[in-house]
């Protein structure tokens, strides 16, 4: 992290942060990429309609998509550990989370190269 007032002296050699945009201050670039178009990603989200309930859970999660198929998942906590993964397909979409502690989760859905990460909450 640094601010506007310390930005690294030699810019041509800083790989870190590129350019971004917060809606106090407004936009930024640093003049290290050509533009920030340059630093997007090709879309590589899942293109279903997925909806997990409960939310807030308490011992478990159910995955319920518009076309039932095969997706590997994988449950991160709020510090980024991961803490459980697996398999989903069409006749199990329910994940058992009986050991999870209280807090902040995001369970990601991959499917080939495809990936979508819905949030989710325990509270016992």
């Amino acid at each position: 992290y640094f601010s506007c007032n310390s930005l690294p002296s030699d810019l041509d050699n800083y790989y870190g942060l590129r350019c971004y945009e917060d809606t106090i201050i407004g936009f930024h670039d640093f003049k290290i990429a050509p533009s920030c178009e340059d630093l997007s990603v090709d879309e590589t989200v899942l293109t279903q309609k997925i909806k997990l309930y409960p939310n807030p859970a308490i011992d478990q999660i159910h995955i319920q998509c518009t076309t039932p198929q095969e997706y590997d998942y994988t449950i991160f906590n709020s510090l980024g550990q991961i803490v459980l993964n697996g398999n989903l397909t069409p006749n199990s979409t329910t994940i058992a989370i009986p050991h999870f502690y209280n807090g902040l989760y995001n369970l990601v859905l991959k499917q080939q190269n495809k990936s979508e990460a819905i949030p989710f909450i325990v509270d016992k």
